[in-house]
């Protein structure tokens, strides 16, 4: 099947593909639980302005949700459909009626910068990034940082760090790591150090219980049976572990300092975490099992 076109400018970005069948679903349900969203909120008298809002946040929690869990976990493509399940029911969860903003607000450029971040070090597209993109998200950590967000640009930088080391390195990504390090350090220099926000205790047990899975989730990758999307090659698991690494960094240094509004602003991530860790039990139990009943079996 001949490349998209769009791979001819960009390395990061991956072009929702129409011919292949889960970015047909995945384009029809943005669709539909956006305008689902929106008539839900505009009959319960939220208003026209947050009846939109509620359509465009739904509408991108869906499908960074589910293009997060493809970063992640690769091999398993409706693992991320079950991640969008679980978005549209924290979604639901969190919306407050009765609020001037009843509509949970997402972090959308903390979202690119780890979406961006998996992409970099898993290498799933098959290909290292273009200048132009090292340029992009080199931007994307700055403006991290000028809105005191600098934890989550944290995660780029660390992205960045590995593609210039592990195999095929990206040697110049090291010097981009660099420069934004020196970046992050002087703008703490110069603004301080904002203040730490506290974390609810249902939300550390949440929390916890989240990353011990996704943990052991992580620890249960053994190896990686898909292709990047520009090659036949697979994908490295070395690779893809420390994709997973980042994504559970990012969600846990976001919370150690933002506290509650960083479980919320970053509903995406934790949802596609839960659900990979989820949609992985089985397949891990069964993987166990005919591993035992080899290790049994008479030579």
């Amino acid at each position: 099947m001949k490349p998209h076109k769009m791979y001819q400018f960009s390395h990061l970005g991956r072009p929702v593909d129409l011919r292949f069948r889960t970015n047909r679903i995945i384009s029809i349900l943005m669709l539909v639980s956006g305008i689902v969203a929106f008539v839900a909120a505009f009959i319960t008298d939220m208003g026209f302005s947050n009846a939109l809002s509620a359509l465009f946040v739904t509408a991108f929690a869906t499908f960074i949700t589910w293009a997060l869990a493809r970063e992640i976990d690769p091999d398993h493509d409706w693992s991320a459909f079950v991640a969008v399940v679980l978005v549209w029911l924290a979604l639901l969860y969190f919306t407050d009626s009765s609020s001037a903003r009843p509509i949970p607000q997402l972090g959308w450029l903390s979202m690119g910068l780890i979406l961006a971040s998996t992409r970099i070090v898993s290498r799933i597209i098959g290909l290292p990034l273009r200048i132009s993109d090292s340029v992009l998200v080199l931007v994307g950590i700055a403006m991290a940082v000028f809105f005191d967000n600098w934890v989550i640009a944290l995660i780029p930088i660390a992205a960045l760090f590995l593609d210039g080391i592990m195999v095929n390195p990206l040697r110049r990504h090291l010097a981009f790591s660099g420069l934004a390090s020196v970046m992050v350090i002087l703008w703490v220099q110069f603004r301080g150090f904002p203040e730490t926000q506290g974390l609810a205790s249902a939300y550390i047990v949440a929390v916890t219980i989240v990353s011990a899975g996704f943990f052991l989730t992580i620890a249960a990758t053994r190896k990686i049976t898909s292709v990047p999307d520009l090659d036949t090659y697979t994908l490295d698991i070395r690779r893809i572990r420390a994709a997973m690494i980042l994504a559970l960094a990012a969600g846990l240094v976001s919370v150690l300092w933002h506290g509650d509004n960083a479980v919320i602003t970053l509903l995406p991530l934790w949802c596609a975490m839960i659900a990979v860790a989820v949609y992985r039990v089985p397949i891990t139990v069964q993987e166990w099992m005919a591993y035992r009943k080899r290790k049994v079996q008479p030579a």
